[in-house]
């Protein structure tokens, strides 16, 4: 064999395995998680990447694509497919088949009255009020804002007695003392400051490449709109409560447009309530 013949089929079997995708995490493929995938470099250039409408969450890893595909909470469990397409590559693109599993969460049973104090539910807010959007690298794991024991009930169904409807948990929460210093759980710009009837602020906080994190309960801010934070800046506290001696924070993480539980980005002790 002519050293042009092997030279002709290195440089053959080299671009066949760098369309591969390869299943990195497969403990987080359910509603409510993601998809964490790796797809090799051939260029510095950001591929294409849809996942139905949606753009995945991309961040260069030096030698290879790191893919985070967030997967709804109403997502049904099954095979989906995953659009890919290298930059400046003169072929059609190519697609991934991925399996999204099912996690029974439980159901719970609440008040009417109850359901703002139990349920951590949270409707979207706007994610920027600035004109521009965070480019940079979003940087894993992501750290608790606040230490302590947090309310891991992300994706529990509560069934409201008398009012005939479900409600699903789509956020983390931790009871802290009154002023307790809230932290920026990564590098950021602050996106967006939502506030409430109570004066309690909501700050998005724009990781990079689409990843936000959502922080709810907030006063005494110390950021503003378009502020550029690092993980671990003090953003706020908790506001004193008249009839109990801890305040609650509300802790969102989204992913390529879907709400995901922030435990699994985070470094926080996982839980042993693996996928059924």
């Amino acid at each position: 064999m002519t050293r042009r013949i092997r030279s002709l089929l290195k440089l053959i079997l080299l671009s066949t395995s760098l369309t591969v995708l390869v299943t990195v995490n497969a403990q987080s493929n359910f509603p409510g998680g993601f998809i964490d995938l790796k797809l090799e470099k051939i260029n510095d250039q950001l591929p294409e990447i849809k996942f139905g409408l949606r753009e995945p969450v991309i961040i260069d890893q030096q030698n290879h694509w790191r893919i985070l595909v967030g997967l709804d909470l109403t997502l049904l469990p099954g095979e989906y497919v995953l659009y890919y397409k290298h930059a400046d590559d003169d072929k059609s693109g190519e697609y991934k088949t991925i399996e999204v599993l099912q996690k029974v969460y439980p159901f719970q049973d609440v008040q009417k009255d109850q359901r703002n104090d139990v349920v951590d539910y949270y409707t979207p807010v706007r994610i920027s009020a600035i004109d521009f959007s965070n480019t940079q690298q979003p940087l894993l794991p992501l750290q608790p804002p606040l230490n302590g024991s947090w309310n891991r009930q992300f994706g529990y169904q509560w069934i409201v007695e008398g009012a005939n409807e479900v409600i699903t948990s789509n956020a983390i929460s931790i009871r802290a003392g009154q002023y307790s210093s809230v932290l920026a759980p990564q590098n950021a710009i602050v996106s967006n400051i939502v506030m409430d009837q109570q004066d309690r602020a909501a700050v998005v906080l724009d990781h990079g490449r689409g990843l936000y994190s959502i922080l709810r309960g907030l006063t005494d801010l110390t950021i503003d709109i378009g502020n550029g934070v690092v993980a671990g800046a003090v953003l706020g506290r908790l506001p004193a409560q008249a009839d109990l001696e801890q305040s609650k924070l509300v802790w969102q993480t989204l992913l390529n447009g879907v709400f995901i539980d922030p435990s699994l980005l985070s470094n926080m002790q996982q839980a042993n309530d693996d996928v059924e």
